[in-house]
């Protein structure tokens, strides 16, 4: 009777698990945190910061240079006259004589080159530093996702050892119930010894389990805190992102391939590659410029002063310049290729993520499904081998086989639902919806956009936008 009244009360405790979500920290919230703790998101911005100031670099080769020019130099000249006996010059000198003037001619000025026609070189830079912009933003929402999905993989850790911890303290309380239950047989002449060290040896084996569960919980708890930057508190088994999955793998992969942010950021690259090519071909093509300038001269020993300004224009035609521009061109044209074929690389790959994890995904939740019907099988089979060993008719070992299916369908359970919550992270991931925007977080997003839109014009300043 006492054996039945625990299994009872253990199956009612093991039943409530799931509801008792009181102020509980929600998927949502741990996964807000880790967008606006990680460290691998924020140096993935930071990335992006550096490369929009590419756009920058490039529009300075088609902006005027200007520069100011000075000189200062000491001069000595020195000349020999002929004189005659008067000290005048004369055509037959009588003497010659060494003169040595000493002088210091200074000058300053203003240069200004502003380039008309540069072979497409500048226009070139400015596309392809464009397009890079545009897939270092992609690159960062990959970052976002993958941050993402780690965060909740450890959250959803977390809560399958969790539930496994209290499984196995409620399974180390049936055992010790069945050993204190085969010493009471064992006094009154109902057991045996071998019922008694069966009971023992199972109880001991769940204390072993116990121990390596406890574990195996603080660990995910240290993997918890990585991701998200807290401890976990009492967290929540839901899932709340169901509704972003395709009612169709065929939809799943369609959304796939216009969506994931990593084969968007393979597509830009091409534009990069392509940009790339014409900038090297550039070097191949006349430069003009248009040059000038104002200085002022002057000579202070001799009081000597001029100012000239000029302008003009600067014509150069490359002929030959060692062969080296022509294998910059072959090689700008393979990386493009290289760039096309790493797009078809990326959409197959997306298409195999997606219809792996989508099988997984459909399969987690049969499993699921199997194991409840399962445990509640088992669950009707230990109470009836509790009833029939009380009677007589079952033993000590066929009540604790018993427990250990039972035990193993509810492990199998909290596995199977961790199983499906990462198959679902995952997929969501693959089709390129596991982002802030989609899950709706409640934090503060980051708009790479921002940066770009403050830095893309700037002709001068050394500050970045946020002070440093």
């Amino acid at each position: 009777m006492r054996s039945s009244l625990l299994l009872a009360s253990s199956l009612v405790a093991f039943l409530a698990l799931p509801t008792a979500t009181a102020s509980a920290q929600s998927l949502t919230d741990a996964l807000a945190l880790a967008y606006s703790n990680s460290p691998d998101l924020n140096a993935a911005r930071a990335t992006g910061r550096a490369t929009d100031e590419n756009v920058g670099i490039a529009k300075g080769l088609l902006r005027p240079k200007v520069s100011g020019v000075g000189t200062y130099a000491i001069q000595n000249q020195s000349a020999t006259l002929g004189v005659d006996a008067n000290g005048t010059n004369n055509a037959r000198p009588s003497a010659l004589v060494t003169r040595n003037d000493i002088t210091h001619p200074a000058t300053v000025g203003i240069q200004l080159t502003q380039p008309l026609f540069t072979g497409f070189q500048a226009t070139a830079k400015l596309k392809a530093a464009e397009s890079g912009v545009l897939a270092q933003q992609e690159l960062i929402r990959d970052t976002e996702q993958t941050v993402l999905v780690e965060a909740a993989t450890a959250y959803m850790d977390v809560v399958m050892n969790t539930a496994i911890v209290a499984l196995d303290n409620e399974n180390l309380q049936f055992l010790n119930e069945q050993v204190r239950a085969a010493t009471d047989r064992l006094q009154v002449g109902e057991g045996t010894k071998t019922d008694l060290s069966q009971a023992q040896a199972s109880y001991q084996a769940a204390v072993a389990t116990l121990t390596q569960a406890r574990a195996t919980l603080a660990a995910a708890k240290a993997t918890f805190v990585q991701f998200v930057g807290v401890e976990p508190k009492k967290l929540s088994s839901a899932l709340p992102f169901e509704r972003l999955v395709p009612p169709a793998i065929t939809a799943a992969v369609d959304i796939s391939q216009r969506e994931h942010p990593a084969l968007r950021a393979a597509i830009y690259n091409i534009d990069v590659a392509q940009a790339n090519v014409t900038y090297a071909e550039g070097a191949l093509l006349p430069q003009v410029n248009l040059q000038g300038s104002v200085t002022h001269a002057w000579e202070p020993s001799g009081y000597l002063r001029s100012d000239q300004a000029q302008i003009g224009i600067n014509v150069s035609v490359p002929l030959y310049q060692g062969g080296g521009e022509y294998a910059a061109v072959r090689q700008a044209k393979e990386q493009l290729g290289t760039a096309r074929i790493q797009v078809d690389i990326a959409r197959e790959r997306m298409r195999q993520i997606v219809a792996a994890e989508w099988a997984f995904y459909v399969s987690s939740s049969t499993t699921i499904a199997a194991a409840q019907a399962q445990i509640a099988a088992d669950q009707l089979a230990l109470q009836g081998t509790i009833e029939q060993r009380n009677v007589g008719e079952r033993t000590t070992l066929d009540v604790l086989n018993a427990q250990s299916v039972l035990f193993q369908a509810r492990i199998s359970l909290a596995q199977a639902e961790r199983q499906k919550a990462v198959a679902l992270f995952t997929l969501l991931q693959a089709i390129g919806r596991f982002d802030v925007d989609h899950l709706r977080l409640a934090a503060t997003r980051y708009d790479p956009k921002q940066h770009y839109q403050a830095v893309k014009d700037q002709w001068f300043g050394l500050r970045t936008p946020d002070g440093r």
